[in-house]
């Protein structure tokens, strides 16, 4: 039993991520699905071969130049918009995304998965470089921790 729940914790970022990505190409291609509608005429729209998943943040080493601790934040390209899932626990967000060349200003949208500070302590540091970003954050985020975006 212990090792299915080690198992679960530790393969949640990645279900999560693929969740989003979801979510969002289905909008993608519902609006492309619109638009081919409203002008009568054949749209090509990206497909999921576009996508690409950057960790920026995690306490598992794959680039050695990136700084490792307990937490999550990825950049997802290859949808209408570049998201940011989750802002990991702290400075490290922004310190790996400059050595990675990833301007804060890139980032058009921020999703949370939960509200637990690993997942979520970046946040701040991140919106004094991109503070137009619009957030989407669960209903179960307590009322006092919603951000006016």
């Amino acid at each position: 039993m212990r090792r299915l729940s080690t198992i679960v914790v530790f393969l949640m970022p990645a279900v999560s991520i693929l969740l989003i990505a979801g979510i969002f190409l289905g909008t993608f291609a519902q609006r492309m699905g619109q638009k081919m509608n409203e002008q009568n005429k054949t749209v090509a729209t990206r497909g999921i071969h576009n996508l690409n998943i950057t960790v920026i943040y995690d306490n598992n080493p794959y680039e050695k130049e990136l700084e490792t601790e307990w937490g999550f934040a990825a950049i997802i390209n290859g949808t209408d918009k570049t998201i940011l899932f989750d802002t990991g626990g702290g400075h490290l967000l922004l310190d790996n995304m400059q050595k990675l060349s990833m301007e804060p200003n890139c980032v058009d949208v921020v999703v949370l998965s939960h509200i637990h500070d690993d997942h979520t302590g970046g946040l701040n540091s991140f919106l004094e470089e991109n503070s137009d970003v619009p957030i989407y954050l669960p209903k179960s985020f307590h009322k006092s921790s919603k951000m006016a975006h």
